[in-house]
């Protein structure tokens, strides 16, 4: 896999357990056991996951609609995304690729550095040669002393992959939210076919 596939992968294995978190606590609360109940939750679930595509095929699904289910897609989506923002994304790319030790992750972790030496922004240290504005960039701005990735390099990283949305860091940081610009934040998937491919979901 290339690097950018391979961080979309963990992060679609991250959503997939938080759906599957959800669902099975949902299913203790109502204690219900019924497989179409399980479509019915992945037919309201706007969160990148093949899953849904298979549960919208369920015609059963639908007597739930007119069943106190507790499944709310409203309801849903707002507590998926709340475990699922970008400080959780970065949490979950940091100890799943930088700091885990699992078979693959070394591997992992080159790649990443090879798409970091190829993504220097272009003003960069300009009046540099190119091979000391790649040892800059790589060693004294995306790196910290004990080699461990600087936040600024993973948030730069995941923007580039449209993975997060470089405004909504900034407006994060400064305490503002989009609605106060007069903007609409949208916090969906970002691109729908990503779903079945195991694709991000980006919080834009």
């Amino acid at each position: 896999l290339e690097a950018e596939d391979a961080i979309l992968r963990v992060l679609y294995r991250k959503r997939r357990q938080l759906a599957e978190s959800l669902l099975h606590r949902i299913k203790g609360e109502t204690q219900t056991a019924d497989m179409h109940f399980e479509n019915h939750f992945y037919a309201n679930v706007h969160f990148g996951l093949a899953e849904q595509l298979d549960a919208r095929r369920d015609p059963h699904r639908l007597t739930y609609l007119s069943l106190d289910s507790r499944v709310r897609p409203d309801d849903l989506e707002k507590k998926l995304f709340e475990a699922y923002t970008p400080a959780k994304i970065c949490a979950t790319i940091r100890e799943e690729v930088f700091e885990s030790t699992s078979d693959g992750s070394q591997a992992l972790r080159e790649k990443v550095l090879d798409w970091f030496r190829v993504h220097i922004p272009a003003g960069f240290r300009p009046t540099f040669s190119e091979q000391d504005r790649r040892e800059a960039w790589i060693y004294s701005y995306c790196h910290d002393e004990s080699f461990r990735l600087a936040e600024e390099a993973l948030n730069y990283m995941l923007c580039c992959m449209h993975i997060l949305s470089a405004e909504a860091l900034v407006l994060s940081a400064r305490g503002v939210t989009p609605q106060l610009l007069g903007r609409e934040a949208r916090t969906g998937p970002l691109n729908a076919r990503n779903a079945a491919s195991g694709g991000s979901c980006s919080i834009l």
